[in-house]
């Protein structure tokens, strides 16, 4: 089999931490454990919208599901404080070796594409913070499809954008669900694991590493 063609990239997680969210949902009374309860109710509502195809952005969607949390835990936790936490998704940062894994496959000469469920220009944003944006050769967004990931328009339309067949382009996500829907279009498909099991309902990646550092020599070796 012929190497990668391009690398698209998962970005919340994968590439950029979640962790600033955390002081955010403290400061408003969470438990810093509920940062991972949040993400995981507005992933489920985002697959909820996918089920019964329709669509609204998922900062939209994240909200909803922090004003759930905050229900659920008894916090009065009213619009102005929601809109504070979700401005902190601004503030993301680098997972560890996220620029130096870069570096070594742009030195390669792999294009590297961004495919999230956040608006392109809130990618960009956090890459311009991070001085990464140069690492890019495109960045994507569910947005088009009007759909989330896992679904495969969403990974169909990215490759249109890209110019690129499935089987030409790799799909890296700290997320199993990410890369089984990526692999479901024909895509290849390696899975950050950082400590995490590939659960054996979803299908295998090409590749299993266990952090960024990692990648660029598991790309290279394909």
């Amino acid at each position: 089999m012929a190497p990668s063609k391009v690398v698209v990239f998962d970005i919340i997680e994968t590439v950029f931490s979640l962790e600033p969210v955390r002081h955010g949902l403290a400061s408003a009374g969470f438990d810093p454990s509920d940062l991972e309860t949040w993400f995981a109710f507005g992933l489920r509502d985002a697959f909820a919208l996918n089920a019964t195809g329709d669509f609204v952005p998922f900062k939209e969607v994240l909200d909803g599901a922090l004003e759930q949390l905050a229900a659920t835990r008894g916090l009065a936790v009213g619009q102005h404080r929601r809109s504070a936490i979700l401005s902190t998704m601004a503030q993301l940062t680098p997972q560890k070796g996220a620029a130096e894994m870069f570096q070594a496959l742009q030195e390669a000469g792999l294009p590297i594409h961004a495919l999230s469920h956040g608006a392109v220009s809130a990618t960009a944003n956090l890459f311009d913070q991070a001085q990464m944006r140069h690492f890019l050769t495109g960045i994507h967004s569910v947005e088009p499809a009007k759909a989330f990931k896992p679904r495969g328009e969403v990974y169909r339309a990215a490759l249109a954008e890209i110019g690129v067949e499935p089987q030409d382009a790799m799909m890296v996500a700290a997320h199993a669900w990410d890369c089984h829907g990526a692999k479901a279009v024909g895509m290849r498909t390696a899975f950050v694991s950082r400590g995490h099991p590939v659960p054996a309902s979803m299908a295998t990646p090409d590749i299993v590493v266990e952090d960024l550092t990692d990648l660029p020599a598991a790309i290279l070796s394909e």
